[in-house]
């Protein structure tokens, strides 16, 4: 299935949406922390996301609905790393490389100088990894638990 998206930039007005995601069980399963969370605690991540300079939200929509974050934390050396969360309701229809890759391009027209985006995937996480292999991130290195990848930029 390919839709077309737009990206643009988290704002507040997105939180709720974004809290619903988070907190779904197949979001949950594949995040470092598992347990659930209180609105107020998301809300005060987002906020604190929002205004945070190492920190970059976008968010990919179909028209008027979001149906994904994507999530750019400053490492190092002008590098990032990315995490995407998919929208439960548009999960399984093939979107996730495309929701990253244009992510990652709306990301990169922003933000000059950028020589990697790195990212960490559970193992167990077939999907993702996937996805993130689809869009050009090259494996660097893996434990039980994950598999770093980064994306070179040119």
């Amino acid at each position: 299935m390919s839709i077309v998206i737009s990206y643009g930039p988290a704002c507040k007005k997105d939180c709720a949406e974004i809290y619903r995601w988070e907190n779904d069980a197949g979001t949950r399963a594949m995040s470092d922390n598992v347990a659930l969370f209180t609105y107020e605690t998301h809300l005060d991540w987002f906020e604190k996301s929002l205004c945070n300079p190492n920190r970059q939200l976008y968010i990919a929509r179909n028209g008027y609905v979001a149906i994904g974050l994507i999530r750019f934390d400053a490492t190092v050396d002008e590098n990032f790393e990315v995490s995407l969360i998919l929208n439960p309701d548009y999960r399984g229809k093939g979107l996730s490389t495309q929701v990253l890759s244009g992510g990652v391009c709306a990301f990169l027209q922003k933000n000059n100088g950028v020589r990697k985006i790195f990212a960490r995937v559970k193992t167990c996480n077939i999907a993702s990894n996937k996805c993130f292999v689809t869009a050009g991130f090259k494996l660097i290195c893996s434990s039980e638990q994950y598999y770093n990848y980064a994306l070179e930029i040119l």
